[in-house]
């Protein structure tokens, strides 16, 4: 396990997420390991696809617009992707 990413931050969402009405559930090191991996693949994709809206844009720095434009366009993916319309927590 070496991400890019903060461990401890991804860490705590994590843990915080299993949290439940019926208490803590365990994470195993194996969900997290994927779970970095994911989330560091998603980042990045947000990240270059947010890049890429500022530059459409005629611009050199990237605002808040480019990344709710960015995150917008990987929510159409994943519904792409699962033609039933799901997509990880969100669907």
């Amino acid at each position: 396990m070496d991400p890019d990413l903060p461990t401890n931050v991804l860490e705590e969402i994590l843990k915080k997420s299993a949290r439940s009405a019926d208490g803590v559930l365990g994470v195993r090191m194996s969900a997290k390991k994927e779970y970095y991996r994911v989330i560091e693949s998603l980042s990045l994709a947000l990240a270059e696809l947010s890049v890429l809206a500022a530059r459409h844009a005629g611009r050199k720095t990237v605002k808040a617009e480019d990344v709710e434009l960015a995150a917008a366009t990987l929510d159409v993916i994943s519904s792409i992707r699962d033609p039933r319309g799901r997509s990880g927590s969100r669907g």
